[in-house]
């Protein structure tokens, strides 16, 4: 596994463009630690460029705000509106770490690209072959960049199935009969568009100063359930130093919907190697969010963790969510059932 920046590129829009193709690009190629100048290096960039570069940038594997000596500064305090659009956008990156680490793992054993196309995790839909404006965080997460000048609206492509929105944590658009389409979304210069794709279980950590603050957090397992109401995923954990794999876990998310008020969410080890040492990470998880397609979900009479009685929920009728909770939380190290009915 391989890292590199794109080069010297310029603070310009076509550069911005051209910079999702080159990240996804290396990632074919095996090189995924990879990503652009954010704002660019070579020229004098603007606000409204900067603040649109870091919400394409926060999402870069390798995000880093740099440019010539000679050159205006950018640091994104030096405009308000590009220090708002930092905050949301690196905000999103901080709390995705966990997942985007896990990647980093499948990267390294299965040779999976971190940053992909739509085409590789849609290979039989053809409007997914021609989007070169959008990107993937492995088959889970799609980034949708407004590209353009004087611009607050993108004309995003979702592929056939359930997708939620992250700022909201709630459903968003159901693709599932037609195929596939595009969705026209108001989007203000200090916003950034990031959706996930129902079906996958998504480990979040809360965005604290740095990351060595950030995985000492309890995870938030968020369950986007597909049309049939399933999702899977895997959370990688290891103590962030080491450069041979030693010691390292590997846990695997599984949950079904079996009814509107029923279903199950099961946690366990896929894999381990040599003694964990959790001082430098959390292990437990704190909340557990099932997110229902549009109105798919109701209130359940009960819930069980390993066949206890389990009285922590809260139901949300409006964004169709079931949010389970617990302090400490569930113990990702040891495999667990949480039920509900």
């Amino acid at each position: 596994m391989g890292a590199k920046w794109t080069g010297d590129n310029g603070a310009t829009w076509d550069d911005l463009k051209s910079s999702i193709i080159s990240i996804m690009d290396f990632n074919m190629v095996g090189i995924p630690m990879i990503g652009a100048e954010i704002c660019g290096f070579n020229y004098n960039t603007t606000e409204e460029l900067c603040a649109r570069w870091i919400e394409v940038g926060a999402f870069y594997p390798f995000s880093r705000d740099h440019n010539r000596i000679d050159m205006i500064p950018q640091e994104l305090y030096r405009w308000e509106s590009v220090a708002t659009a930092g905050r949301n956008a690196l905000n999103m990156r901080y709390r995705l770490l966990p997942y985007l680490y896990t990647l980093f793992y499948l990267a390294h054993k299965e040779g999976k690209p971190v940053i992909r196309p739509l085409w590789m995790t849609f290979p039989t839909d053809k409007e997914a072959h021609q989007i070169q404006t959008q990107f993937m965080w492995g088959g889970a997460i799609l980034i949708s960049p407004v590209l353009e000048p004087n611009s607050t609206r993108v004309n995003a492509y979702f592929p056939k199935g359930i997708w939620y929105d992250f700022s909201t944590y709630s459903f968003a658009f159901d693709t599932e009969t037609q195929g596939g389409m595009y969705k026209d979304i108001y989007t203000p210069l200090t916003q950034a568009n990031v959706h996930f794709y129902g079906g996958h279980i998504i480990p979040l950590q809360s965005a604290a100063l740095n990351t060595v603050e950030s995985r000492l957090t309890p995870y938030t397992l968020l369950v986007a359930l597909d049309a049939s109401g399933y999702s899977e995923g895997t959370l990688y954990l290891d103590d962030g130093e080491q450069l041979e794999l030693n010691n390292f876990i590997q846990i695997g998310f599984t949950s079904t919907l079996k009814s509107p008020s029923s279903g199950y969410f099961l946690s366990s080890v896929i894999s381990q190697k040599g003694k964990i040492n959790s001082s430098s990470f959390s292990t437990y998880a704190s909340t557990i969010i099932i997110l229902g397609a549009n109105k798919t979900l109701t209130k359940p009479s009960k819930a069980y963790l390993n066949d206890a009685e389990f009285d922590n929920i809260i139901f949300d009728e409006a964004k169709s969510t079931l949010t389970f909770y617990g302090e400490p939380g569930f113990n990702l190290l040891y495999s667990f059932v949480l039920k509900w009915a």
